[in-house]
């Protein structure tokens, strides 16, 4: 759900379909990276629909780099 949401979000902009398949793999948020301790994802919901999210990067103990924010 995630990865679609990013990958609509991008879309809105008006980005071509061949600029758009070529942001998929960065666009892609598998559960391993989802579990991963080094990113911290941060989900807003309203009545069970995910309406945005954020990623956090953990560079070293409390600081940390925006990775995605949609």
């Amino acid at each position: 759900m995630l990865s679609d949401l990013a990958m609509r979000s991008k879309a809105h902009w008006g980005y071509s379909q061949e600029f758009m398949k070529s942001c998929e793999d960065e666009l892609t948020f598998a559960p391993d990276q989802i579990g991963n301790d080094r990113f911290d994802f941060v989900v807003v919901e309203k009545d069970g629909k995910i309406l945005g999210f954020y990623v956090l990067k953990r560079l070293f103990n409390a600081k940390f780099e925006v990775e995605n924010f949609w």
